[in-house]
């Protein structure tokens, strides 16, 4: 009982411990079960398995075949699987061979029994093919190929399914498959140990229709040749294909969409071949029409300024629509029109014209000749009587017409006429040819004809002087034809006939002086001057002043003493002022000494006095000058710079500010606040000694705020804006200032005007200054606005499967309406739209990065105003499988 109890202990113990009974006990049990075969009768442990060989994984089924009524069963089946079950089972997944021990129990003891490897596990094939190809065209036969792996022995049996309904047992076979579609093949072997394998590959195989070949073109735009064709692609077909173009000009090409050159017009027969590298091809043949047309106008090769030009279009046949550029900034749409050039030169005149299926353009020079020069001449223009008769002579060098018009109301077509003029004054000719060529033009000779009568004065007379008075006149004479001679009389008996003689009169008097010239026309003209020269006998000037000193706001008076006769008087009192009368007074706006100068004159004859520092002005002068506080408008710095001398007395200063409430200050340089922005007389009085001196000025207190206004908040790129300073009094102001986006302040004035190239906010100041010097600053950050398209756009799809439409959202944004979409597709197809909708079909698989170009109804001026967006699309073969 001992030795059960014990084995009891230890099958327990054996049950919670993961460390395996046997390995750990197995001795122990043994020498208990023979040391209790002596007290029982012992179990005699056997068993069988069901099967003992197979292929991995193998499912074993033991069955006890123990004597002795065993109670209690522990197996060890060797794959690391224990089991207290009488009849237990187990999955040998590893290949190999596997010894199995059973111990049992009754009440005698236990017993064990081991059968080195009992269990025989053999490895299972891997299965596994190819086939040369999986992509094919209808018919195909492909080659697969067995690329199991026996593992263990050989491969006896394979049994193939092609996924079509078709099957074979051969190890390497062949099969032909008839229909478009995707096949999965299975392979299943047996080797000789007995073992089975399989795989099946899900729609390995792909058979497909077989290429459909297609092409588009473009007519050429060109109507002359050599014609330009454009050919696209349209083909559909699996894999990579290759190209044969046979253009029916006897030339080809190998590439997808290629150009061919056709040096004449007529039909020709074009023929693609497109072959796929999956083994199919297909041909497909096209006939294409070209034709031709002449474009040709007729116009002059050579016109004159400012003549209207008849341009005629004689293309054949007619067109649909002409557009003409005549070189000179003017176009048309007419089929025939007419356009004048204003300045000589070489212009391209361009004719496109639209046919029915091609456009066609020509272009040809125009010279447009200078005006022809005309001139004239004459061999006398001049006259101082009339009638007179002028002999005109053309000297133009290609004229064939003349008109002339003589300035008098006389014309003539004479090449070189005569014209007789019956009334002074001067005539402006003018002459207009026309040329060998048709061209005219026209000169005209401002007062070409000058029928003047001659004038004469004596620029220097009347005249005096002292006995003896020598004299020189001086003759001013306005003849057009000439002075033939003088004759001059001095009054006193005597003559002259020299153009500038010299005279002196020896007698005091007064004395008539003539002068007469002749022209060489014969014209007379004559100067008398009565009393025209005074000679006079010298006096004896003489005066008096009082007082002779004061100060400077004092009168001063002035008392002529000179001995008589005196007719005529002039006074220099000093500081700048003058006199004409006999007893001036004058009052001195300065201080110090002054000299005093009297000329008297007798009959012409002038004699003068000066008396030195004659007249002593006492100071002050008052002056003064002002700033303006500019961070308070209304306080004013006064300067005071007066005139002052404290030798001649106390000094002292009454400021008198002119503001209501009749402040004044007796400070040197007072400062003084008004109390509002006003104009204002101020007084300074400056006392020094017994004088006072008072000066005057007004003073302008502003307070102009900077302001402008802008004529356009939101604008284009390029487009210009006006802004304007308001609010401002321009009296008040000496200067306007303006920056632009941080540029430095420039002086342009109340008005600017200027362009932005870049879109967004753009920040414009001003700043201006004042009569006082006080200036203003405005900044306005977002002053102007320059708008222009953001693109973006979304896609209904952004894959699928090939030959699909997609359908394209503008969501771009614009403050001015968009009028154009241009799409660029990605796939080598661009359009362009000017109203929604936007769809496209997809004929290629691929990834194609699409992108939008807006433009806005701005653009039709300006050339900036664009944006652009793009997105990538991807296109597959089929929905859910790669594209290849």
């Amino acid at each position: 009982m001992r030795i059960v109890r014990f084995f009891e202990k230890i099958t327990v113990i054996n049950n919670n411990d993961s460390t395996p009974f046997f390995g750990r006990c197995f001795a122990i049990l043994v020498f208990f079960f023979c040391s209790y075969q002596s007290f029982a009768q012992l179990p005699v442990p056997n068993f069988t398995a069901t099967p003992s060989t197979g292929c991995s994984p193998l499912t074993v089924q033991f069955t006890d075949q123990s004597t002795g009524s065993p109670s209690f069963w522990n197996w060890d089946l060797g794959n690391g699987q224990l089991s207290t079950l009488q009849n237990p089972a187990t999955t040998y997944i590893i290949p190999g061979n596997y010894t199995i021990t059973l111990v049992v129990r009754n009440a005698a003891g236990i017993n064990s029994i081991t059968k080195t490897d009992f269990i025989v596990v053999n490895p299972s094939p891997s299965a596994d093919f190819s086939a040369n190809i999986t992509t094919a065209c209808i018919p195909a036969t492909i080659q697969f190929t067995d690329l199991t792996i026996p593992n263990a022995g050989t491969i006896t049996n394979w049994n193939w399914d092609f996924g079509d309904g078709g099957t074979s047992t051969q190890q390497n076979p062949t099969h032909q498959y008839t229909a478009t579609g995707f096949y999965s093949v299975t392979l299943r072997v047996t080797s000789s140990t007995g073992c089975l394998s399989a795989i099946t590959r899900g729609n390995y195989i792909r058979i497909v229709s077989g290429v459909t070949p297609n092409f588009s073109f473009t007519i050429p735009v060109s109507c002359i040749a050599p014609f330009i064709v454009n050919f696209t692609d349209l083909t559909s077909g699996p894999g990579t294909l290759s190209y044969q173009w046979d253009f029916g000009n006897g030339s080809n090409s190998t590439v997808a969409s290629p150009t061919a050159s056709y040096a004449t017009s007529g039909t020709y027969n074009v023929q693609l071949t497109v072959s796929s590298q999956y083994g199919c091809s297909g041909t497909f043949q096209k006939s294409i029409v070209i034709g031709s047309s002449s474009t040709t106008f007729n116009n002059p090769d050579t016109v004159c300024i400012g003549t209207q030009v008849n341009f005629q279009n004689g293309s054949s046949p007619s067109p649909v629509s002409s557009i003409w550029d005549f070189g000179n900034g003017k176009r048309s749409t007419k089929i025939n029109d007419t356009s004048s050039y204003p300045i000589t030169g070489t212009y391209v005149v361009k004719l496109v014209n639209t046919y029915a299926g091609c456009k066609d353009s020509l272009s040809k020079n125009i010279f447009v000749k200078p005006n022809p020069t005309v001139d004239f001449t004459a061999p006398n223009v001049i006259a101082c009587k009339a009638p007179f008769t002028v002999n005109f002579q053309d000297i133009s060098p290609d004229a064939v017409s003349w008109q002339w018009d003589f300035g008098d109301g006389g014309t003539s077509t004479l090449q070189n006429p005569s014209h007789t003029y019956t009334t002074t004054g001067q005539f402006a000719v003018s002459l207009l040819i026309t040329d060998s060529k048709g061209c005219r033009n026209t000169t005209t000779k401002s007062s070409f004809v000058r029928i003047i009568p001659p004038g004469v004065t004596i620029s220097n007379a009347p005249a005096g002087g002292c006995v003896p008075f020598n004299f020189s006149p001086v003759a001013s004479v306005n003849a057009i034809d000439g002075v033939a001679s003088y004759f001059w009389d001095f009054g006193d008996g005597f003559t002259s006939t020299l153009p500038a003689p010299n005279h002196t009169y020896i007698a005091v008097g007064n004395y008539t002086l003539s002068l007469t010239i002749t022209t060489n026309g014969g014209c007379t003209a004559s100067v008398v001057l009565t009393n025209g020269v005074r000679v006079g006998s010298p006096i004896i000037p003489n005066f008096s002043a009082a007082p002779l000193g004061g100060c400077a706001s004092d009168t001063i008076y002035f008392t002529d003493l000179s001995a008589t006769p005196v007719d005529a008087w002039s006074w220099d009192f000093g500081d700048g002022g003058t006199s004409n009368v006999q007893n001036p007074r004058h009052v001195y706006k300065d201080s110090g000494f002054f000299s005093i100068t009297l000329i008297a004159y007798n009959n012409g004859c002038g004699q003068s006095i000066t008396r030195n520092q004659y007249i002593h002005i006492l100071p002050p002068i008052a002056h003064f000058t002002y700033a303006i506080n500019c961070s308070n408008k209304r306080q004013v710095l006064f300067t005071n710079d007066s005139k002052t001398n404290p030798a001649y007395g106390p000094i002292t200063y009454l400021w008198q500010f002119g503001d209501p409430g009749n402040n004044t200050s007796n400070a040197l340089n007072p400062t003084f606040t008004y109390p509002s922005l006003n104009s204002y007389t101020v007084r300074l009085t400056v006392t020094n000694g017994s004088c006072s001196n008072t000066f005057t000025q007004v003073i302008n207190l502003t307070s102009d705020v900077a302001d402008f206004s802008v004529n356009k908040i939101n604008i284009c790129r390029y487009e210009e804006f006006t802004a304007t300073a308001i609010n401002i009094n321009p009296a008040n102001i000496t200067k306007y200032e303006w920056s632009f986006d941080g540029s430095p302040f420039t002086n342009i004035g109340p008005v600017a005007r200027g362009y932005f190239a870049a879109t967004g906010p753009h920040m414009i100041a001003l700043a201006i200054t004042d009569v006082n010097g006080c200036t203003d600053t405005l900044f306005r950050n977002a002053a102007v606005i320059v708008s222009g398209p953001t693109a973006n756009f979304s896609s209904s799809i952004t894959g699928g499967c090939i030959n699909s439409t997609a359908t394209f959202t503008d969501l771009s944004t614009t403050i001015v309406a968009i009028n154009k979409w241009t799409w660029n597709f990605g796939d080598g197809q661009t359009q362009v739209f000017n109203t929604p909708p936007f769809t496209h079909q997809y004929r290629d698989t691929g990834v194609f990065f699409v992108k939008l170009t807006v433009e806005d109804l701005a653009g039709l001026s300006q050339t900036h105003p664009k944006s652009a967006a793009a997105m990538a699309i991807f296109m597959f073969s089929l929905a859910g499988l790669p594209p290849l």
